[in-house]
């Protein structure tokens, strides 16, 4: 979760070098107030259905655990 928060807040304002580290730390404040009241979410696609199907090594049926 905290890996897509991040890619989100690189996406949506912070592509650039910022300077100062009071400076990074207010634009990400304000960055993380306006989503905080968007009540913005993650729209999961890959479920753990497709997961299982694409990588069947890896993520075992529940009935083989």
């Amino acid at each position: 979760m905290a890996e897509v928060e991040c890619a989100v807040l690189t996406s949506q304002g912070l592509d650039q070098r910022i300077g100062e580290r009071a400076s990074l730390e207010r634009k990400i404040a304000a960055w993380e107030s306006r989503r905080n009241e968007a009540q913005a979410t993650v729209n999961w696609r890959f479920t753990t259905t497709h997961a299982r199907a694409k990588w069947q090594r890896l993520y075992p049926s529940e009935s083989m655990c």
